[in-house]
């Protein structure tokens, strides 16, 4: 049974992702020498990269269950916080049917400027979501092949 909070790909997933082209491509997307370039996850089917500011704020939470990436700022940020990530990707992973309210109910309290990413390491399942008022930008994209 598969979470709400995952929808289907209507494609399928590429056979490659090529990461250095990736890289690339987004190092024209630096605004000044100040901005970093970073790789944070890459395989054979997806890629996560961050484009920054060095002095912007980037979480990499990296065990074996999961990798969550949480880029921007997220007051009040510490090992509370962290435990409840870890908690929300559980929840989400595991399609427990509360985890959408979870969420919900995470992300009221929760103030900052931030985007969540994790992965669920033995599937290879993403999940996205980012403050209430939506100011991070995030761009996702999806080569298709063949």
């Amino acid at each position: 049974h598969e979470s709400p909070l995952f929808h289907k790909a209507r494609t399928p997933p590429p056979a490659h992702v090529d990461a250095d082209g990736i890289l690339s491509i987004l190092e024209g997307l630096r605004h000044d020498s100040r901005d970093v370039v970073q790789c944070i996850h890459s395989d054979s089917s997806c890629h996560l990269s961050s484009v920054r500011h060095a002095v912007y704020p980037l979480v990499v939470l990296d065990s074996q269950e999961h990798l969550i990436c949480i880029e921007g700022r997220l007051y009040d940020f510490g090992d509370a916080k962290v435990s409840e990530i870890v908690t929300l990707a559980r929840a989400i992973f595991g399609s427990q049917p509360a985890a959408r309210e979870q969420l919900r109910a995470w992300l009221a309290r929760s103030d900052g400027d931030f985007i969540v990413f994790g992965m669920e390491r033995s599937t290879s399942r993403w999940f996205l979501f980012d403050d209430m008022p939506g100011r991070s930008p995030a761009l996702t994209g999806r080569k298709l092949t063949g």
